[in-house]
């Protein structure tokens, strides 16, 4: 499991002072990007052009988070399979307090096959050693 701080920012915040859901959803986002560049996939990509695509993502919005402050993220890898794999999400305020739980699962794409591939050994080893364990 890994932790990924934010800053919020303004420009996140809704009409009501709280940050928005769509920036939930960015937050997340910044933490799968954090977790490609530790579990090698960034430099995948660039080599051999595979890349994880996004198919499915979920959030339940537990407790509003508000500006100015951080939110915490805390993510790992929640499952792995055959050409997918999944991340888990804690997304908290600066006090501990959980915000929101999310969980995605994206498939692993050859962009010059234009096809799904099987998640490599070495790949599967480091997400496994990159998931999700409960603090």
């Amino acid at each position: 499991m890994r932790e990924l701080k934010l800053r919020i920012d303004w420009s996140e915040l809704d009409l009501f002072g709280h940050v928005n859901n769509v920036a939930f959803f960015k937050y997340m986002q910044s933490a799968r990007v954090d977790f490609w560049k530790q579990s090698g996939i960034e430099r995948m990509h660039v080599e051999k052009q595979i890349a994880p695509l996004l198919a499915h993502a979920e959030l339940d919005f537990k407790k509003p988070l508000l500006y100015p402050g951080d939110v915490i993220i805390r993510y790992g890898t929640a499952f792995t399979g055959k050409t997918s794999f999944g991340l888990k999400y804690h997304l908290s305020d600066k006090n501990g307090a959980i915000c929101g739980q999310g969980q995605d699962a994206m498939v692993l794409w050859d962009f010059k096959k234009d096809k799904k591939v099987e998640l490599p050994d070495d790949l599967r080893k480091k997400m496994n050693e990159l998931a999700w364990v409960k603090s």
